[in-house]
């Protein structure tokens, strides 16, 4: 008897043994799979354009390898190549919202709210990662006044990826009704407090090289934009002024962020840049009559879209435009108009004007009742605008990963819910160029707008243009 029960104790200890030896097994071939899908790990080859990820999540992705044979056909245009919902259950009795990508397109955030919470999931592309943030009960709010629902006694939101791809950082209560940025990871369940203030820290935005989150803080008396370094655990101050500093975008390299600054009502663009003794001090990059809201920096990091408002004489409203400047040059009110791409959008403050990879196209939302604020593209290269085709209405929250994966929000019934948008705008398929080496100009609505700031009224004008089209005339010659 006693023989028989040590069998089978050691029958069950070999097969725990066994299944922690899968699991673990499985585990590490599930993380190899996610590192498959970072774009400077798989590179695209005529038939083959995207990562095993996308060919998991997306249906027809293969087949769109299949008859499309070469790199350069699949490189061209803009193409939406597959669409599905976030989540599949109709039944869901909430809303989604604000997608978040990490750098490496394998994962995204996203917030699901109802009437009395506001959660976030944390997700693997091909859903074989999940997890749910805590909430937390919260209390009043300062700069965020306006922008939560009294009737939301839970909040977490405005989750920022690290620059790889494997921590994230997010804004939520701790319990004690004060907004504070806590940090978590994929690698654990452990979720930490950043930073202990009795005044609300929110807009976290995680450098794209380096341990380092920006974020917004009301413990000055205001809205000032700090710099946490995680590495060392300094904390650093880098606006000091009676305005309220919103919504910090790194550059690339992270050496400078670019915010909103102002009141309610007028709101101008500023950076501030880290040189080697240390931060400096803000730099005022537009000044006019509009409010500028939510910039976006573009991945080359020279140009910045942003929205900006325009009064309408003998109306009320107020009409938002997108627009675009260079992050080294300074605007003042007669270049507001020369700088307009879009006229009459949506403004879209949770994820802003979303860049394509390559930095040559932003995605917008149109204001359009009529076609119930269809999703538009615009072409900085040649001046044009193309309506995506997505059969949804009331759009908003655009997104797209580094692997060309476009996400947003719809309204579907009573709800919000986002999808995802294959594309042929990914990284791995288009040419990435290196930062501080974007487009030299970029075609507005009104003319060219060159990167040294000059503006023409068309093409014939721009040096830029005229000496590549020299250039484009010797190849051709020879």
């Amino acid at each position: 008897m006693r023989q028989r029960f040590a069998h089978i104790i050691c029958i069950g200890f070999l097969f725990a043994w066994l299944t922690l030896t899968v699991a673990c097994t499985s585990l590490q071939n599930t993380w190899q799979q996610w590192s498959k899908s970072d774009p400077g790990t798989f590179q695209a080859i005529d038939g083959h354009y995207f990562p095993a990820m996308i060919h998991r999540t997306f249906a027809n992705a293969r087949e769109y390898e299949a008859k499309t044979s070469t790199l350069r056909q699949a490189q061209a245009g803009l193409q939406i190549l597959g669409m599905i919902p976030l989540n599949h259950n109709p039944h869901n009795h909430f809303s989604e919202s604000n997608l978040a990508w990490s750098k490496n397109g394998a994962f995204f955030s996203y917030e699901q709210l109802d009437q009395r919470q506001r959660l976030i999931h944390v997700r693997s592309l091909d859903k074989h990662f999940h997890r749910q943030l805590n909430t937390l009960p919260r209390e009043t709010k300062r700069f965020l006044d306006g922008m939560v629902a009294d009737s939301i006694v839970s909040y977490n939101s405005g989750l920022s990826w690290s620059h790889d791809s494997r921590k994230f950082a997010y804004m939520s209560n701790a319990g004690t009704g004060i907004y504070n940025i806590h940090l978590g990871s994929l690698d654990d369940d452990d979720i930490h407090v950043l930073t202990q203030s009795p005044n609300k820290d929110g807009y976290a935005a995680w450098s794209p090289k380096q341990d380092e989150l920006a974020f917004v803080s009301s413990r000055s008396g205001a809205g000032d934009i700090y710099v946490f370094n995680l590495s060392d655990e300094s904390l650093a101050r880098l606006t000091h002024s009676d305005d309220t500093d919103l919504f910090p975008d790194w550059s690339p390299e992270g050496l400078q962020l670019i915010f909103s600054s102002g009141h309610s009502k007028q709101r101008h663009l500023k950076k501030v840049t880290k040189a080697a003794t240390g931060w400096q001090s803000e730099e005022s990059l537009t000044h006019w009559f509009g409010n500028d809201l939510r910039p976006k920096v573009s991945p080359c990091g020279q140009w910045v879209a942003f929205y900006s408002s325009q009064s309408i004489p003998g109306q009320s409203d107020v009409v938002w435009n997108l627009h675009i400047i260079h992050s080294q040059q300074r605007y003042g009110p007669e270049d507001w108009s020369k700088t307009i791409l879009v006229r009459d959008v949506v403004v879209d403050l949770n994820t802003g004007p979303a860049w394509s990879p390559d930095a040559s196209k932003i995605f917008y939302v149109k204001r359009d009742q009529s076609s119930l604020n269809p999703i538009e593209v615009y072409d900085l290269i040649r001046g044009k605008r193309q309506r995506l085709k997505t059969g949804t209405q009331m759009n908003r929250d655009l997104i797209m990963s580094s692997l060309g994966v476009l996400s947003f929000r719809a309204q579907v019934g009573a709800w919000d819910r986002v999808f995802l948008a294959l594309t042929n705008q990914g990284g791995q398929l288009q040419k990435i160029p290196n930062q501080g080496k974007g487009l030299a100009f970029v075609q507005t609505a009104t003319g060219v707008l060159h990167q040294d700031g000059r503006w023409f009224a068309n093409q014939s004008e721009n040096p830029s243009y005229q000496a590549s089209q020299r250039h484009l005339s010797r190849k051709g010659a020879r």
